[in-house]
């Protein structure tokens, strides 16, 4: 099995990474991972990442609706196992894509926090925005009326806030903390790792969770599958 190994080159304006330079950043204690909704290679990545973390390790996830939060809180307490989760918590239903897939994170983790869900949004209610973060989203969601394009930058950045605030207000402080949401919240930068940085005095790590030779932009971290160097023919490497 070839190491994990610091990548030191940029695909285009998008840097790659593995492992083991995840756990080399100065000063994270909080990791906010971008994932393709359901997918089992992403999970399994995050699941390699939560194992390893210094513990204890808690996840939140926005998979998993907060109303199973009692759930998720009898996972921690040994009372259900990690497979029965998915089918518990009706991921499928609430998330729109396969909840096994999530087993190994859930197994890894000390605590999971529930994120999905949140509280209805009016409106009026606006979060913060990180400057250049509704170019990024517009950019996202295509052409559209401009009062359209403006309601769902707001949705979608009050989404992001309220994720932030969610994951730094049910966590405990000690450990680590990998928040995993939807990519959309990662991609460009700004999103809910902006949030937490914002709202905290921690500095999130945000990374994708991405195929080979996906495409991403500058200052995004994308952990991509099956390597980056393995991309580039050079070595064949692990997830």
């Amino acid at each position: 099995m070839v190491a994990w190994l610091a990548i030191d080159v940029a695909l285009g304006a998008c840097t790659p990474t593995a492992l083991e330079p995840l756990l080399e950043l100065p000063q994270t204690t909080v990791y906010v991972l971008g994932e393709r909704r359901g997918t089992a290679l992403d999970l399994a990545r995050a699941a390699r990442l939560v194992a390893i973390l210094p513990e204890p390790v808690t996840v939140a996830l926005q998979a998993v609706d907060r109303s199973h939060q009692p759930l998720l809180d009898d996972l921690a307490a040994g009372k259900v196992q990690a497979k029965d989760v998915p089918k518990l918590a009706a991921i499928e239903d609430t998330w729109g894509f396969p909840g096994r897939p999530y087993t190994p994170l859930l197994a890894a983790a000390d605590r999971v926090i529930a994120l999905g869900g949140g509280p209805a949004r009016t409106p009026s209610d606006v979060a913060p925005q990180s400057p250049g973060r509704a170019h990024v989203l517009a950019a996202w969601a295509g052409p559209m009326p401009v009062a359209v394009e403006a309601d769902v930058v707001n949705a979608v950045t009050w989404t992001e806030h309220e994720l932030a605030l969610r994951a730094l207000t049910t966590w405990d402080g000690r450990g680590s903390l990998v928040l995993v949401v939807d990519r959309l919240h990662v991609e460009g930068g700004g999103g809910v790792d902006w949030q937490i940085e914002r709202q905290s005095d921690r500095t999130p790590a945000p990374v994708l969770l991405s195929p080979a030779g996906s495409k991403c932009g500058a200052g995004e971290i994308s952990w991509m599958w099956p390597g980056a160097r393995a991309w580039h023919g050079m070595f064949s490497a692990q997830p």
